[in-house]
């Protein structure tokens, strides 16, 4: 049983923190116009690119980018509250503790890295 709870608490720890974060991230994305600034206009020999701007309209779709830090906000969040819970309550805290394992130190990693990367890209779309 404690193997279930091992998974779908942080599981559902992470999707109430995703959906509580969502309209203050949304928000603050929304009020500094964290969108694609300008579609491609022009071909790379200077002729107007009709087609890649019909298809690209960016400027009558105003869609937030960074979107993912609700992703893997919500997961640091949960992951950071497991590990301070196991440091406070030492027999129930360490089970529940999906950090302290080797195998999960990787994945984490791997997200965050991946994390980084969009933020990264998405950054320098909406600072173009």
């Amino acid at each position: 049983m404690i193997d279930v709870v091992k998974v779908l608490l942080p599981a559902t720890a992470a999707f109430a923190v995703g959906i509580a974060l969502t309209p203050v991230v949304a928000h603050f994305l929304y009020r500094h116009k964290a969108w694609k600034k300008k579609s491609v206009g022009y071909t790379t020999d200077g002729h107007e690119a009709t087609l890649t701007r019909a298809l690209h309209n960016d400027e009558g779709r105003r869609t937030p980018r960074m979107g993912g830090i609700v992703v893997w906000g919500s997961v640091a969040l949960v992951t950071t509250g497991f590990w301070l819970f196991s440091a406070l309550d030492g027999a129930l805290g360490e089970k529940l503790n999906f950090l302290s394992r080797g195998q999960t130190w990787l994945p984490l990693a791997a997200l965050l890295v991946g994390a980084l990367i969009g933020l990264v890209d998405d950054l320098l779309a909406v600072l173009d």
